[in-house]
């Protein structure tokens, strides 16, 4: 039975925290001890997650991150100005049995529908999530920093005619399901 939950971080049962920091730190792209995750992970808005017979198969997370940190990465990227970005979308990671099945991509979707009235950028190393990214309405801003690093900024306008797009589809062509990227 596969289950996703988006909660704020302190209405999180700690096992399954514990799980998503875990999955994080496994991930390998995130240069912070456990209990740096954690105290992150507590200043966060909300946290996503799939979950498949117990086991937390796939997270994302709408941080809140520090004004140093926005402006060191908008700065690196010669991005735009990161005052119009107020949220960071992070810590998204899928469990290695579970990747390439859809499981981020199904995650993020639902996550968006709570999350796209912020002003949101991302940051990855991955093709494949700046393809999740980029359908949900992000794109890429500035130039690659870090060697392998690339911003991506959430364009409301984008994200928004993507999804008008996604229901004409399914309308005119006689879908009842919603169609989700």
């Amino acid at each position: 039975m596969m289950e996703i939950r988006i909660c704020k971080p302190p209405e999180i049962e700690e096992d399954v925290l514990d799980q998503i920091i875990d999955l994080i730190l496994q991930g390998g792209q995130i240069k912070r001890s456990r209990s740096g995750i954690k105290e992150l992970m507590y200043l966060a808005d909300y946290v996503a997650y799939k979950i498949y017979y117990n086991v937390v198969i796939c997270t994302a997370t709408l941080k809140n991150q520090f004004p140093e940190y926005k402006e060191k990465v908008f700065n690196l990227a010669n991005g735009p100005s990161p005052n119009s970005y107020q949220k960071e979308l992070g810590f998204i990671v899928t469990h290695p049995d579970f990747e390439n099945q859809g499981h981020c991509k199904e995650l993020l979707g639902e996550f968006f529908k709570r999350i796209s009235s912020n002003t949101i950028y991302a940051t990855t190393r991955k093709a494949s999530m700046k393809q999740i990214l980029n359908k949900l309405g992000f794109r890429q801003t500035g130039v690659v920093y870090n060697n392998d690093l690339s911003l991506l900024i959430y364009d409301q306008s984008f994200g928004l005619e993507m999804n008008n797009l996604a229901s004409n589809i399914a309308q005119n062509s006689g879908f009842l399901q919603e169609i989700r990227f």
